[in-house]
């Protein structure tokens, strides 16, 4: 009798299933409401989901310690209303949930097959959690999820060059702004290096309002990855000066997608929070 061909071990993140091995980055805040004002926290972010071959269907969102005092929460969402550009074609999935608890839960994630982003393995969102609908503050962040390139597949020498896009929460101590971009990586594998940059960044009031280009919210940045591991950080500078970490991985065979979080500050008013997709 023959046997059945082993599971695949890179399927799509449209393809996913409960059981398949998710491995999410994420960069944590809490914020004031109205959202004028982020702080970077700790937690961490564990996310499954399934999907029907052309889109994701449902995601499982698992949140612990973040915030202080720390939130811990888990909640499903199946159901997405989704929006779209001036074309017809989705960019984005949302969901909003109320728990019996009173807490109010939701979710964004990016379209991966977007034209912006153009991923197979991967998709980026942002997540929030506040205790009530009136809760004078909450706590939130922008991840990453898909199937990681496993380490013994990441490539050991030569370079590739990724492209791809950035969405994220920009603050400036008035106004909460959701920001879009390019991105682009390149990865020297043999050095361990990894360059990052977004350009055309634009703002959008999150309340509604016209779209902003906006140069100062362009990132630039190296990023390091030890030898034979999958875990990628290091520092980037926004053009109008705002700086912080950055988190990442690759995903997907041979290291095809590359995709991470950051949280950038001036210090003061100013903060950034989002996630990046790249694909070669």
């Amino acid at each position: 009798m023959t046997s059945p061909p082993p599971p695949n071990p890179y399927p799509p993140i449209n393809s996913v299933t409960p059981s398949t091995v998710l491995n999410t980055v994420s960069s944590n805040v809490t914020f004031n409401n109205p959202t004028t004002q982020f702080a970077s926290t700790g937690g961490t972010v564990g996310i499954s989901a399934s999907g029907n071959g052309s889109a994701i269907t449902t995601l499982n969102l698992n949140v612990a310690g973040a915030g202080s005092p720390p939130v811990n929460f888990q909640q499903t969402f199946s159901s997405f209303t989704s929006q779209t550009d001036a074309g017809g074609n989705v960019v984005l999935y949302f969901a909003t949930l109320t728990a019996p608890d009173g807490s109010v839960r939701q979710v964004l994630f990016a379209n991966p097959g977007y034209v912006l982003f153009g991923l197979t393995y991967t998709t980026l969102g942002l997540w929030e959690y506040d205790a009530s609908a009136i809760a004078p503050s909450g706590v939130g962040g922008a991840f990453v999820t898909g199937v990681a390139t496993r380490t013994s597949d990441l490539p050991k020498t030569g370079t590739a060059n990724y492209s791809g896009g950035m969405i994220g929460r920009y603050v400036d101590g008035t106004t909460s702004w959701a920001v879009t971009a390019n991105a682009s990586s390149t990865a020297n594998f043999a050095t361990g290096t990894v360059s990052f940059m977004t350009i055309n960044s634009s703002r959008t009031p999150v309340n509604g309002g016209a779209v902003v280009a906006d140069s100062n919210l362009n990132l630039n940045g190296m990023l390091t990855f030890p030898a034979g591991t999958n875990q990628v950080s290091g520092a980037l500078t926004a053009t109008g000066g705002m700086t912080g970490p950055a988190s990442a991985k690759f995903f997907g065979p041979g290291a095809q997608e590359f995709a991470g979080t950051f949280f950038v500050t001036n210090g003061g008013t100013q903060q950034m929070n989002g996630a990046f997709g790249v694909h070669r």
